[in-house]
């Protein structure tokens, strides 16, 4: 499963950003659109083969219905995942006194930006 984005369709209206659940504290993780993608900058391609399940030393990383999710209570907060991903998808997040690695779950195959996209330019398509 991958997030398909059209640039040239992309309004850049920030609609994504606003219903995305990685910004429910306001920290606007996806800026914008134009400048995630050629900055290569927090949206998960759900890699296949995906180097940051490979070399996840605790297991923390795994795919479900080929969506790459982070099993909280194994993560060690390594930043393993991190060093590997070459879409910097994968964050370490300090959150209701706790620290936590988070990265797109897609909203675990039914992501919300796709639905609230009024130009869309944005996508969800199997692989």
């Amino acid at each position: 499963m991958i997030l398909e984005i059209n640039l040239q369709k992309c309004a850049n209206c920030g609609a994504c950003s606003e219903i995305c659940p990685l910004n429910k504290n306001r920290l606007n993780y996806y800026i914008n659109i134009p400048d995630a993608i050629f900055k290569k900058n927090g949206i998960c391609m759900q890699c296949s083969p995906a180097p940051c399940v490979d070399s996840c030393p605790s297991g923390a990383l795994h795919k479900i219905d080929g969506i790459i999710v982070i099993d909280e209570k194994k993560c060690n907060l390594c930043g393993i995942c991190q060093d590997v991903c070459n879409y910097n998808a994968l964050f370490i997040r300090y959150d209701k006194d706790k620290w936590s690695m988070e990265k797109c779950s897609l909203c675990e195959g039914d992501p919300l930006c796709v639905k609230v996209c009024p130009s869309g330019a944005l996508t969800f398509k199997l692989a």
